[in-house]
C-alpha cells in the first residue's frame, strides 16, 4: 500500500469503470451491428444529399438515393441477411460516391446519345430529369459551374461536398451511440449492482478488499489483450467475435464484483448511485485506462519516494575543535 488510501480507493474505483466501460461498449457494438446502425445512419445522409423531398409536389420529388444504391459499385458493397436480402453498405468512401453517382449521370446521358465521350455523356446527363428538378440538381449543376465543365475538378468538389455531409452524419450518429452507451451502462450498473458511493464506502473502510483491487488494476494494466480492446476498433468486428469478448468481461466483471462482496440484492437507494456510474461509463473505456495507467504510476512513484532505499542519509556533522 502507498499509506494514501485516498489514492488506492481512487485506482480501485476507475479500474471499475474501466472493466464495465469495455463491457458497456462491447454491448453497445453488438446492438448496433444488429440493427445495422452505421448503415441506417449512412443512408439517412446519403437521402439528405441526393433526395428532394422538402417543400416539394409529387411530381417534384426524387428518389435518386435508390438509384444510388441500386448500383453495382455500391450494391455489392453490402452483405448478405439472414434471409437472404442484401443490406445496405455502413461505409462509403468519397471515391465510390462520386463514381456511383456519375455512373448515374453517365447513363442518363448515354439514354440520349451514345455516341458522346463520357464527359459529355455526364454533362447531358446532369442536365436531364434523372436528378430530378428540385435543389439537389440545382446544386450538382453549380458544382459543375465551379469547375468550369472540368470533370476531374467535378469529382474533387463530389467528394469534398460527400466529405463534409459525412462529417455532420457522423456526429449525428455519435449523439446517437452516446445516448445509448449511457442506457446500456444504467442496465449494467443495475444488473452487477455497481453502486458508485457504496464502492467508494467499501473501498475507504476494507484494507484487505482495496489491496485486492489494487492487485486487481496491476494485472489489468499489464494485461495486452485488454489494452487491444480497449484501443482496437470494434466496429470491425463481427458479431461472434463481440459476443465472446462480452462473455469474457461478464466473467472479469463478476470477479470484481465479488472481492467486494456486492450482492443482488438493492433498494431505491440505489438509483443514485446507478445513476453516477452510468453517466461515468458513457465517458468510454479509453478515458479510464487511460486514467488508470497514469495513476498506478503515480502510485509507484509515490511508493519509491516512500522506499526507505529513496531517502538520502544526512552526512555526520564534522566536530570541530575550539582552542582557547
Amino acid at each position: 500500500m502507498t499509506g494514501s488510501v485516498a489514492l488506492d480507493v481512487v485506482i480501485g474505483l476507475v479500474f471499475v469503470y474501466s472493466l464495465y466501460s469495455l463491457l458497456t461498449t462491447t454491448v453497445v457494438e453488438m446492438i448496433a451491428s444488429v440493427i445495422r446502425l452505421r448503415s441506417t445512419f449512412l443512408e439517412r445522409g446519403i437521402k439528405r444529399m441526393l433526395n428532394d423531398e422538402n417543400g416539394k409536389t409529387e411530381a417534384e420529388k426524387t428518389d435518386l438515393a435508390k438509384k444510388f444504391y441500386e448500383q453495382p459499385l455500391i450494391k455489392y458493397l453490402g452483405s448478405n441477411s439472414f434471409f437472404g436480402l442484401i443490406k445496405k453498405p455502413s461505409y462509403l468512401s468519397a471515391q465510390n460516391f462520386t463514381k456511383a453517382l456519375l455512373e448515374i449521370m453517365k447513363a442518363a446521358g448515354e439514354s440520349e446519345n451514345k455516341n458522346l465521350s463520357i464527359p459529355e455523356k455526364i454533362k447531358k446527363g446532369l442536365g436531364s430529369n434523372v436528378l430530378g428538378t428540385g435543389d439537389t440538381k440545382q446544386f450538382l449543376a453549380s458544382l459543375m459551374e465551379d469547375a468550369q465543365d472540368d470533370i476531374e475538378k467535378f469529382k474533387i468538389l463530389l467528394e469534398k461536398w460527400y466529405d463534409d455531409t459525412m462529417e455532420r452524419v457522423t456526429s449525428w450518429y455519435k449523439k446517437q451511440i452516446q445516448l445509448i452507451t449511457f442506457v446500456i451502462g444504467f442496465f449494467v450498473a443495475m444488473i452487477f449492482n455497481v453502486d458508485t458511493p457504496k464502492i467508494v464506502s467499501k473501498l475507504s473502510h476494507d484494507p484487505e478488499a482495496r489491496a485486492q483491487y489494487i492487485e486487481l488494476a496491476g494485472k489489468l494494466v499489464e494485461n495486452k489483450e485488454f489494452a487491444n480492446r480497449v484501443y482496437g476498433d470494434s466496429t470491425s468486428q463481427n458479431y461472434d467475435t463481440l459476443r465472446s469478448s462480452v462473455t469474457d468481461l461478464r466473467k472479469q466483471a463478476l470477479e470484481a464484483k465479488a472481492v467486494l462482496s456486492i450482492t443482488d440484492e438493492w433498494d431505491v437507494w440505489s438509483f443514485p448511485g446507478w445513476l453516477i456510474t452510468a453517466v461515468a461509463l458513457s465517458l468510454g473505456a479509453p478515458f479510464w485506462f487511460d486514467l488508470l495507467n497514469k495513476l498506478m504510476k503515480l502510485r509507484s512513484s509515490v511508493r519509491e519516494a516512500q522506499s526507505p532505499a529513496s531517502k538520502s542519509t544526512a552526512p555526520p556533522a564534522l566536530q570541530i575543535n575550539r582552542v582557547g
